[in-house]
Order: structure tokens, then C-alpha cells, then sequence
């Protein structure tokens, strides 16, 4: 049940991802992603070879999705202004939602292994706590 839940929130964010995108090849892209996670929503049987590869065409396009807005984050961070704020807020909660997609992919392409999760929940870890941080220097800065 937890598998197939994880499932669906993962196609909730890509779905979401290819509406509120604005360039038609970044929808092209994403359904090949869409597709696999419908087929294995409802158990739609594919070519071992094929279902592997589209396991890792998905891991790959949406880790490039998070490395992309972590690069955008960490040049505002470096170079922003304060009215880029937005952007970055806009960054964390991206990179935040899509991190269970990216466990997902790692999860099916390298199997079940106690390394992966350790990984995601550190990085969920630091995103939480980053998210905390936040809020405690707004209270403080106030």
C-alpha cells in the first residue's frame, strides 16, 4: 500500500510539473515518466527491458529537475537580491516535493537498500530543518 501511494504522489508532482510548465518539450519529456508510473499504477505489463529503462530515463530527468533549481537556488544565494526571494522559496518547496519522486526512482532502479534511504531521509532531514530555520529567523527578525 505504501508503495502504491508514493506511486500516485509521484504522479501528482509530475502531472503538476508538466501543467504549470510553460515549454512544450519539457511535457514531452515528462511523459514517458507519466506513463510508467500509470502502468505501474495499474499493473500494465511492459518489457522487462523497456520497464528498466524507463525507470532510469525517470530518475535521470527528474534528478536533473532538482540539480537545476538546487544551481538556481545557490546563485541566488550567491549572487541574488532580495527580490528574488520568491524564486528561491519557490526552489526549496520544488526540490522538497520532488525529493520522494527522485527515492521513488532510486528505490526501483538500484532496489531496496539501506543506503538510498538513509540518503533521503538526510536530505529530507536538511530540508526540513533548513525550512525551520527559516522560520525562526523571520520570527526573530521581526
Amino acid at each position: 500500500m505504501e508503495h502504491k501511494l508514493l506511486k500516485f504522489y509521484s504522479l501528482i508532482i509530475i502531472v503538476s510539473f508538466a501543467l504549470l510548465t510553460t515549454k512544450a518539450i519539457n511535457c514531452l519529456l515528462v511523459l514517458p515518466i507519466i506513463f510508467d508510473l500509470t502502468s505501474d499504477l495499474f499493473n500494465i505489463k511492459k518489457n522487462e527491458k523497456i520497464n528498466k529503462g524507463l525507470k532510469i530515463y525517470s530518475l535521470t530527468l527528474v534528478s536533473f529537475y532538482i540539480v537545476r533549481w538546487i544551481t538556481l537556488m545557490i546563485d541566488y544565494l550567491l549572487f541574488g537580491e532580495k527580490s528574488e526571494y520568491f524564486i528561491f522559496g519557490l526552489g526549496f518547496f520544488a526540490v522538497f516535493f520532488a525529493t520522494p519522486v527522485v527515492y521513488l526512482f532510486f528505490k526501483n532502479v538500484f532496489g531496496e537498500k539501506t543506503c538510498v534511504k538513509n540518503i533521503f531521509y538526510i536530505v529530507m532531514t536538511i530540508y526540513f530543518l533548513f525550512f525551520v530555520h527559516g522560520i525562526f529567523d523571520e520570527i526573530v527578525n521581526e
